[in-house]
């Protein structure tokens, strides 16, 4: 028994020492799991480290950017507007040159001023993004920068527009921007125009008024100069002899076909005037777009196709921005361990780098000159055909001085002179030579050539050479003295 006992009190040491290291064991095993999951975890940061400084890497320079021309635009924020604000309170019945001068002015009051603004100031950079721009374009609104600007006259001006429209562009493209709206079109001539009036503004539908002269009626000066007011707590406004409800979403638009209004004061403070008729610049904008389109349509195409992505992704990225900052805001702890955070600064990436994209043509020289003279001609014949014999010489001389213009190979100095010959010359000349085939005013005239234009510096020594002349394939000798020995000097295309 005593054997037994013995070896009894043996197994329970054992069995007590089989515990003890099984619990050790345990210890272990969860020292393993934790530091397992520790090398686990260690790792993963490290991957995400490696993943978020590159991100971060790349991003850098996109942000430092954003940040210096975000921070360069709020800088300059007081001043655009300001110039903005005058551009759409004044742009309106200027030409484009009148309005690049009112900008240039008001840039220089605003540094005198020391208020911030824009040197390269644009109204439609400011006033317009592209994708609204397209859909103008796409509705009929001419794609050069003068129509754009109208545009933006029309829909962000405070009083409502009076479009002055001869060719009807702005009836068009209005017509086609509120078709979805509503629109009603109506004429002040016709017999329930007031009645229509009443419905859009109670409703609120967009009208269109078209055909304007050059008086108003005077019914309309309440909603001209939107002379709403609360009673009962509705917005209500008084049109003819009753007041009616005034629904916000009413908008009024007037058009007039007259090329050159004499409107009075008192109208012209009551609407904002945009003068839509079309400059000879903005016309060789849109034709030269129309030629884009005809000659490449597949360009046209895929600027139109870039023009959507690219403002898609604008805003699918300014999404993502927003949920990159959003995440670092509220992201507690470490920031390796949000791998969403990480994700996203990878999918910012490559919306940015979608919206890099550009499209690029080659010009086609030969095309655009074939364009030019089968243009060119199209012109002269169709022109000349109303015209009298006797004027088509006149008319292809003109065609011909407009196209030395555009292309500046003569100088409006120089076609003045041709008009008008030396009139209004600040040029004194010696006294005329004892030639009787010379007159005081051809004398007055060589003398302000030689004096004002460089091509014809010496004309007046070489007046009294022996001339050869060719023009074309007309040629001939003059001199002002049949007996003249002076030596032959030649004229060529400067005559």
């Amino acid at each position: 028994m005593a054997v037994l006992r013995a070896k009894q009190k043996e197994v329970e040491a054992i069995e007590a020492q089989l515990a003890k290291m099984m619990n050790e064991l345990k210890v272990v095993e969860e020292e393993r799991t934790r530091l397992q999951a520790d090398v686990d975890l260690a790792a993963a940061r490290l991957s995400r480290a490696g993943r978020l400084t590159q991100a971060l890497a790349d991003e850098q320079t996109r942000w430092e950017d954003s940040v210096k021309a975000a921070s360069k635009a709020l800088h300059c924020t007081t001043g655009d507007i300001i110039i903005a604000s005058g551009c759409i309170a004044y742009f309106g019945a200027f030409p484009t040159n009148y309005r690049r001068e009112l900008v240039v002015k008001w840039i220089d009051q605003c540094k005198e001023l020391k208020i911030p603004a824009s040197e390269t100031f644009d109204l439609i950079t400011v006033m317009a993004d592209s994708y609204t721009v397209r859909t103008w374009n796409s509705q009929g609104l001419p794609r050069d920068a003068i129509s754009t600007e109208n545009g933006i006259l029309v829909t962000r001006a405070g009083r409502w527009p009076l479009t002055i429209d001869p060719q009807e562009q702005a009836n068009r493209w209005i017509r086609n921007m509120e078709k979805e709206n509503g629109l009603m079109i109506t004429k002040l001539i016709d017999a329930g125009y007031l009645r229509v009036l009443e419905n859009c503004i109670r409703l609120g539908w967009p009208m269109l008024i078209e055909d304007l002269g050059e008086s108003l009626d005077a019914t309309l000066a309440p909603v001209l100069l939107k002379q709403t007011f609360l009673q009962a707590g509705r917005l209500l406004i008084h049109l003819g002899d009753s007041d009616i409800e005034y629904d916000t979403n009413f908008r009024l638009y007037l058009t007039t076909k007259l090329a050159n209004p004499h409107y009075l004061p008192e109208i012209c403070i009551q609407v904002t005037l945009v003068n839509f008729t079309v400059t000879l610049s903005g016309l060789e904008d849109q034709l030269l777009a129309d030629v884009v389109r005809l000659e490449r349509p597949d360009l046209e195409i895929l600027r139109s196709e870039l023009i959507v992505r690219i403002n898609t992704d604008k805003a699918s990225l300014l999404e993502i921005e927003d949920k990159i900052l959003r995440l670092l805001y509220a992201s507690t702890g470490n920031i390796l361990d949000d791998e969403e955070l990480i994700e996203t600064l990878n999918e910012s990436k490559i919306f940015n780098q979608v919206i890099e994209k550009a499209e690029k043509c080659d010009v086609l020289e030969t095309r655009l000159e074939i364009l030019r003279n089968e243009i060119t001609l199209s012109v002269y014949r169709n022109v000349s055909r109303g015209l009298f014999e006797r004027h088509k010489l006149v008319f292809s001389f003109l065609l011909n001085m407009a196209v030395y213009l555009n292309t500046e190979i003569i100088t409006p100095e120089q076609w003045n002179f041709i008009l008008r010959g030396a009139a209004g010359s600040v040029v004194v000349p010696p006294k005329k030579p004892p030639i009787e085939a010379m007159t005081e005013l051809m004398w007055l005239a060589i003398n302000h050539l030689n004096e004002t234009d460089p091509r014809f510096e010496g004309i007046v020594d070489d007046c009294f050479k022996r001339i050869y002349i060719t023009i074309g394939n007309f040629s001939a000798q003059n001199s002002m003295s049949p007996k003249n020995p002076r030596a032959i000097y030649e004229y060529g295309g400067d005559l």
